[in-house]
């Protein structure tokens, strides 16, 4: 980010926004993923989680050991356990045994969570300890201004992802700007993005939608400050 097109919001790269998660989820111990490639130093690519196409269109919606070698969620739980044990081993004294998981996505972030949770409530057969005990302590997920380059799949709108999220007891959360879902070269984030609450709150979900700076022309700039406002 401090060398490409976003320069200017150098105050959002990893590091400040690892800072401003703190701030937000004050009594909480904040992860954040670095994505697995930036294109043109700007536009986060996550391989580590789910397939791209070399222009940076996901695809969500496959299931590992489909043809495809990227376990999404597997790859998280990992890393989250892998985290836990270091703590562990710094004997910071901190109890994570009783602890819960809120997910946050920004932006191109988001379709991760998607494929979390594609993955999380499609699941076939056995799942592994590990990552059951993972999905009982998910209590929460943040959607942020969710969008991409391509034409679908920047929110879920699929029924039975959906009414399995609720049925978990999820806190989910939706928070929009016009940059993305008021873009009218990308009218289908918009689309999505309603479909996503008004089918959540017909399933009688605990869902809550901010909507944030609607009384300006959408912007770069409003973008990047709904991980402030949330």
């Amino acid at each position: 980010m401090e060398s490409g097109l976003y320069k200017d919001y150098i105050e959002y790269n990893l590091e400040n926004s690892a800072r401003i998660l703190a701030r937000r989820f004050h009594d909480s111990l904040v992860f954040v993923i670095k994505p697995s490639k930036m294109i043109f130093y700007s536009f986060s690519i996550y391989k580590n989680f789910l397939p791209f196409t070399e222009d940076g269109i996901p695809f969500i919606g496959h299931m590992p050991g489909s043809g495809n070698d990227v376990e999404g969620l597997s790859h998280l739980v990992h890393l989250y356990n892998n985290a836990k044990h270091r703590l562990a081993s710094d004997s910071t004294g901190l109890d994570s045994s009783s602890a819960t998981i809120t997910l946050v996505g920004f932006s191109k972030g988001c379709v991760v969570l998607n494929q979390m949770m594609f993955e999380m409530f499609s699941s076939c057969g056995t799942i592994k300890n590990d990552i059951k005990d993972f999905a009982q302590r998910l209590n929460s997920v943040y959607w942020l201004d969710s969008g991409h380059v391509g034409d679908r799949n920047a929110w879920l709108t699929d029924d039975a992802i959906l009414s399995a999220m609720v049925h978990k007891g999820l806190e989910i959360h939706a928070h929009v700007t016009p940059y993305q879902v008021r873009d009218s070269q990308r009218k289908w984030i918009g689309k999505e993005e309603k479909k996503f609450v008004e089918k959540l709150k017909k399933l009688n979900g605990n869902v809550f939608e901010g909507r944030h700076f609607f009384d300006e022309p959408g912007s770069i700039d409003n973008h990047f400050k709904t991980l402030k406002v949330f």
